[in-house]
């Protein structure tokens, strides 16, 4: 008798085992309906759609991948000025007429390309500076404002790189000359 008892409780336990480990992740498809690509477009998944079906997620571990790929979706948690997450931004790349296959489950997330980044530069008269993985911007600082010159105003900074550029710039206090990553072409 004990070891029919000690047999379905092992059973039991297993069955659960699996149960946790099928509601463990979630299974998002992302649709294109319309005659043009989406190349690295930001959807927004509701939160309250991905706990209803994984409800013991961890905010702080879980990874989001392409299911045909195999490849990690760059994601974000939006907060919306409220303490609840509300949205999980995804970006994605999704065919004319297609649909892009996502799970969530848990994992350490990798690390991602920055494609985004902005500051204040004090160490500049206290310009404000941002830029994307296209182009550059910088915000004459308020310091600018009482010198003769008329330097105020944006700033468009060329770049022929993807990557994140202003700190190096302005650390280097030669973005006017292009060093192979472009510049800034108007010189005040």
């Amino acid at each position: 008798m004990n070891r029919i008892t000690c047999l379905l409780l092992m059973f039991c336990g297993l069955s659960s085992l699996v149960y946790a480990q099928t509601n463990a992740k979630v299974t998002i498809i992302v649709s294109n309906p319309h005659s043009t690509a989406r190349s690295n477009m930001v959807v927004a998944i509701k939160w309250s759609d991905v706990t209803a079906k994984y409800p013991s997620i961890d905010t702080s571990n879980f990874k989001v991948t392409d299911i045909d790929t195999k490849k990690e979706i760059p994601f974000q948690l939006e907060y919306l000025g409220k303490k609840a997450v509300q949205n999980l931004l995804v970006q994605v790349s999704v065919k004319a007429g297609g649909a892009s296959k996502l799970v969530v489950a848990p994992g350490k997330p990798g690390n991602t390309v920055r494609k985004t980044y902005a500051r204040f530069v004090p160490e500049r008269y206290d310009d404000f500076a941002w830029e994307n993985d296209k182009v550059a911007y910088r915000m004459y600082g308020k310091a600018l404002e009482s010198r003769k010159d008329n330097a105020f105003g944006v700033d468009v900074w060329a770049k022929r790189t993807s990557k994140m550029v202003i700190n190096d710039w302005y650390k280097s206090g030669d973005y006017h000359a292009d060093h192979g990553d472009g510049l800034d072409y108007y010189s005040v």
